[in-house]
């Protein structure tokens, strides 16, 4: 690894296996639901994978955020307009979270 290397793209590298879990037969992904800040609604995204301790979204590189699935958008009232239907049962959990928000979660790939 080179000394250019940032922190953030260390933590990157070292959590990026996409981790697949069974559930009942099922298979769900592994990964953290993030919350981006907006102007007038917030983008909430699925990202396969967790965050390491420490780390945030906010400390990935643009060029990591590839892998970044829009699972729903909220309003300027933190309510929801839109919501992917692999993420519909952390609807509760998205809905009136603040911009910059993200936490742990699993959902079931998409069809």
């Amino acid at each position: 690894m080179s000394d250019t290397t940032t922190m953030a793209e260390r933590s990157f590298r070292s959590s990026s296996n996409k981790k697949r879990v069974v559930i009942n037969g099922a298979t769900r992904i592994e990964g953290t639901i993030y919350i981006a800040p907006g102007n007038t609604s917030c983008r909430v995204y699925a990202i396969p994978y967790r965050m390491r301790p420490g780390q945030t979204p906010r400390d990935l590189l643009e060029r990591f955020h590839k892998d970044w699935a829009l699972a729903a958008q909220l309003d300027h009232e933190l309510k929801l307009i839109t919501l992917d239907t692999p993420f519909r049962h952390l609807k509760d959990d998205i809905e009136g979270q603040m911009g910059g928000t993200f936490f742990h979660a699993e959902w079931l790939p998409k069809q």
